[in-house]
C-alpha cells in the first residue's frame, strides 16, 4: 500500500512552505516521509503544477492533474498515479506520525470502507486517513461542482470515522494531529520530536 504528502506551499502564517520548514535540521516532509516508510511501500508527494522547489529531496512527486490547487485535487490526483485499491493521505505539516496507530486504521479497509478517519476533539482529521479509489468520481464530482470541502463528498462512499475519544480507540494519543501552523508550534514540534526520536 501506498501513502501521499499533501504539500500546499507557502503558508501566510508562517511566511514561507511549511513542507520545507526545517525542524532539528530536517524538512518537516522528510520526517514525515521517513515515518511513512516504515509501513508503506511507496509515499509520493502531492503538489500544484509546475512546482520546482521539491525535486532536490528526491522524492516521487504528484502533480495536481486538475485546476484549481486545493487538499482535495491533491487527493484525487493521488488516487489516480498511485497504484493499490487505497492509499494514506496526510498533510505535510503533521510530523508526530503514529505507525501503530495507522496501522489500525488500516486494518479497518478489510470491512470494505472507502474512507477511514480520525475524530478527536477538533472533529474529523481528513488529512489522516485512508481513501480508496472507489472515492475517485465523487471526488471529480464535488471538483466540477466547485466544492473542494473534502469531508463533503464522505455521505456518498462508505465511510468508517474512528472516534479515539470513546471505546477501544480511547487510548490513542491525540499527539498525531498536532500540526505545524506558527513559529510557537514548530518550537513544541521540535521538543517533542526530540522526546519521540522521531
Amino acid at each position: 500500500m501506498n501513502a501521499v504528502i499533501l504539500c500546499g506551499g507557502k503558508s501566510s502564517r508562517m511566511g514561507r512552505d511549511k513542507a520545507l520548514i526545517k525542524i532539528n535540521d530536517r524538512p518537516v516532509v522528510s520526517i514525515i516521509y521517513d515515518s511513512l516508510k516504515v509501513i508503506f511501500d511507496e509515499v509520493a508527494l502531492s503538489v500544484k503544477t509546475g512546482t520546482d522547489e521539491y525535486h532536490a529531496l528526491g522524492y516521487r512527486l504528484i502533480e495536481d492533474n486538475l485546476p484549481g490547487s486545493s487538499p482535495l485535487v491533491g487527493i484525487y490526483s493521488a488516487l489516480q498515479e498511485l497504484k493499490g485499491t487505497h492509499i494514506f493521505v496526510i498533510a505535510c505539516d503533521m510530523p508526530l506520525i503514529d505507525i501503530g496507530f495507522i496501522a489500525a486504521m488500516r486494518n479497518e479497509i478489510s470491512a470494505g470502507y472507502d474512507v477511514i478517519v480520525p475524530v478527536t476533539a477538533n472533529g474529523i482529521e481528513p488529512l489522516y486517513g485512508f481513501y480508496s479509489k472507489n472515492c475517485i468520481n465523487e471526488i471529480k464530482n464535488r471538483i466540477d461542482r466547485g466544492d473542494h470541502k473534502i469531508i463533503n463528498f464522505y455521505p456518498e462512499v462508505k465511510t468508517r470515522q474512528i472516534d479515539i475519544r470513546t471505546g477501544q480507540w480511547a487510548g490513542v494519543d491525540i499527539k498525531f494531529s498536532l500540526n505545524l501552523n506558527t513559529p510557537a508550534d514548530m518550537k513544541k514540534l521540535e521538543r517533542t520530536i526530540l522526546e519521540l526520536n522521531l
